[in-house]
């Protein structure tokens, strides 16, 4: 087992990138020609090889995350962790048909070629239309508890924000101009008052 705070801790400067590749597909899908005609599972499977795809392109050149092919599906490996992407159900669970590999993995007990560390889940929730997705979670379970769960927005909405620079002069500069356009303004119509007073 991992506790969430160490996990939190390994996952935490690779957060926007995970958010990043599962929108980034959700974004694909939506684009595509499929998204008004093909079924939830084509839905899925559309989700799940773009997510991967983009996955592998994003963490190729990333000395932290490798991805590992398992069970005809795809590991990354972190430290003392790994995780795959799934979707998730309105009971924030995965959807995922109990086939013997999926309750070893969901288990975490050992996985033939795969390293003994703590397996967790990037899922994404939809919203009740399923037109956009409401929240990426990663989530660690053991059978079919969830012992604990991470919202990546929790953890995104402030990491992301670079303030900006206050640079006097260029301030100093903008105020000038500022002033002269007033200046500039308001000069004819002092011109025409004086015409007035000339008659």
């Amino acid at each position: 087992m991992i506790e969430k705070d160490e996990a939190i801790e390994l996952l935490e400067p690779h957060l926007p990138t995970i958010d990043q590749v599962v929108r980034d597909a959700w974004a694909g899908w939506m684009a595509s020609n499929h998204a008004s005609n093909w079924t939830k599972r084509g839905r899925a499977n559309f989700m799940w090889e773009e997510i991967n795809t983009k996955a592998k392109q994003a963490f190729a050149s990333s000395e932290a995350i490798k991805p590992i092919p398992a069970n005809n599906s795809c590991l990354y490996m972190l430290d003392k962790l790994a995780f795959r992407f799934k979707k998730l159900n309105d009971n924030g669970l995965t959807c995922n048909y109990p086939t013997q590999a999926s309750l070893d993995f969901h288990s975490q007990s050992e996985l033939p070629g795969i390293p003994e560390v703590a397996r967790l889940e990037v899922g994404y929730l939809l919203n009740k239309l399923q037109t956009k997705i409401d929240e990426v979670i990663i989530s660690y379970r053991e059978s079919d508890s969830v012992e604990w769960s991470i919202k990546l927005s929790d953890h995104l909405n402030t990491s992301n924000v670079v303030p900006m620079e206050h640079n006097s002069e260029q301030t100093d500069e903008a105020n000038t101009e500022r002033k002269a356009k007033l200046v500039k303004v308001k000069a004819p119509a002092k011109e025409a008052k004086s015409s007035e007073e000339r008659k």
